[in-house]
């Protein structure tokens, strides 16, 4: 936008949007009058925009004003002296409940800051990080990932600047956003050094106490997806007997539900049932949908795991009674996946075939690469014992391509696999280049899961819970 558009606040929009309905005019019989487009005049009276000063001029005109009279009402909230750190705090909480909203509301608090800080040294403003990494937040909730890590980059380089800054543990809290992004996009080395450099900016004592668990929350679950399930137990085990002093009740659960997650790994069942079940009242009491989604689908497959079909059934459809007030909506995806697979053990292949291709048609929608690559697999595998075996290997195909752009290596094992045998049992002249892949690629994790563990390892071990973003 051009240097010299004049900001139009809420407040100024409303003060125009007044003015024309005392005339009894609508917004297209006022373009008649002053020649300014409809769009324009809408934009201006809803606020939080960069006006062109010939177009204000124009309804300053017609409404007997001059532009230098607006001022007041764009500088009129400091005669009452608001606090900047609270007006921060504010804007948080409308982010939670009202993504555009909140970042109208931060628009606004940047443009009254520079109004405040006229003809003073602009080079350190306090606020300036803080209203960097919400605008990461805000980004993050819109899943537009990129601008996300570019906003939560910022705020780290502006408290490298100001390291007097360092205190308030926003850097950290960045650091820790950037990670979280980054295990979203299902970059997970890169994940992992964010979190490195989280833990190591933090600074005991000061503001944000949380975000040192916060980060050893997401490495962990990080650590987990990348299949380092020792390494993320032993920082679980770490903080487990610190975490009733966590605040946020979100992370608090967000440790059980990776250690139940790690407790099934390890084939520990029983204790993953225990406390699946004792922290489901917790996450009911607070109201922490997202948190009683992941409780019941990993429950579900603990059940699932020592055969007890029924009691899994329940779990899955209780967990996804719960989706429409789930705010994480991609992990449905692995609910639905598990849910296929149970009715695959149970010959019920319409609701398999159903359920699976309700897992691919959202995992596609959310673009959750990793839950997709699964959710295609088990698709695959219900199509081959349909005997549909051509539609088998396209998805095999489509998860084949995926587990290749994100190096989900062992995924691309366990697809190679599949592929392989699919082809030759269907004399297809592909076969001679998947097997040659399939030597080359995956030979080596075949020997380090000690042997041909095929699908039912995907079938056990497929939920991915996400970190809390509380920051």
């Amino acid at each position: 936008m051009g240097k010299n558009r004049i900001f139009v606040s809420t407040e100024l929009g409303e003060f125009f949007r007044s003015a024309r309905k005392e005339r009894g005019l609508s917004q297209l019989e006022l373009s008649a009058e002053i020649g300014v487009h409809q769009g324009i005049i809408s934009n201006i009276e809803r606020g939080a925009y960069q006006a062109e000063p010939s177009r204000l001029e124009k309804l300053c005109r017609f409404y007997g004003l001059q532009v230098s009279d607006l001022e007041k009402y764009r500088v009129r909230k400091y005669r009452d002296k608001l606090d900047s750190g609270l007006q921060l705090v504010a804007i948080e909480h409308v982010l939670l409940v009202d993504k555009e909203g909140g970042l109208t509301q931060l628009r606004e608090f940047e443009e009254e800051q520079k109004i405040k800080n006229e003809g003073k040294d602009t080079s350190f403003d306090a606020t300036r990080a803080v209203t960097y990494h919400l605008k990461g937040k805000y980004y993050e909730r819109k899943k537009e990932w990129n601008d996300a890590l570019e906003h939560y980059e910022l705020a780290v380089k502006y408290v490298d600047l100001h390291p007097e800054l360092l205190p308030t543990n926003i850097k950290a809290a960045s650091y820790n956003a950037l990670g979280r992004v980054c295990n979203r996009m299902n970059h997970l080395d890169q994940a992992l050094y964010y979190i490195q450099k989280g833990l190591d900016s933090f600074v005991d004592g000061g503001a944000r106490s949380h975000i040192r668990a916060h980060l050893q929350i997401t490495k962990a679950s990080v650590l987990e997806k990348q299949d380092r399930d020792g390494e993320a137990l032993k920082i679980i085990e770490e903080i487990w007997n610190e975490k009733d002093q966590l605040k946020s009740g979100s992370a608090r659960l967000n440790i059980t539900q990776i250690r139940i997650e790690l407790l099934n790994k390890l084939k520990r069942y029983d204790e993953a049932i225990e406390y699946a079940l004792a922290d489901l009242h917790d996450a009911r009491l607070n109201r922490l949908y997202d948190r009683c989604f992941e409780l019941w689908t990993s429950l579900g497959e603990s059940y699932a795991s020592i055969g007890q079909l029924a009691n899994a059934e329940l779990c899955y459809q209780t967990a996804l009674k719960l989706e429409p007030k789930i705010k994480d909506k991609q992990i449905a995806i692995t609910t639905y996946t598990q849910l296929g697979l149970l009715y695959l053990d149970q010959g019920q292949m319409e609701l398999a075939h159903t359920a699976l291709e309700e897992a691919v048609r959202q995992g596609k929608k959310h673009k959750d690469s990793y839950r997709l690559v699964k959710a295609l697999i088990a698709l695959a595998d219900c199509r081959l014992m349909q005997r549909h075996d051509m539609k088998a290997l396209e998805h095999y195909q489509e998860a084949l391509k995926l587990t290749e752009k994100h190096s989900f290596n062992t995924l691309r094992f366990d697809v190679l696999l599949e592929i392989t045998e699919t082809a030759e049992r269907n004399n297809l002249p592909t076969y001679q280049k998947y097997i040659d892949e399939f030597r080359q690629s995956a030979l080596s994790l075949r020997d380090r899961r000690g042997g041909r563990k095929r699908m039912k390892q995907i079938k056990t071990q497929l939920f991915i819970n996400e970190p809390p973003d509380e920051d």
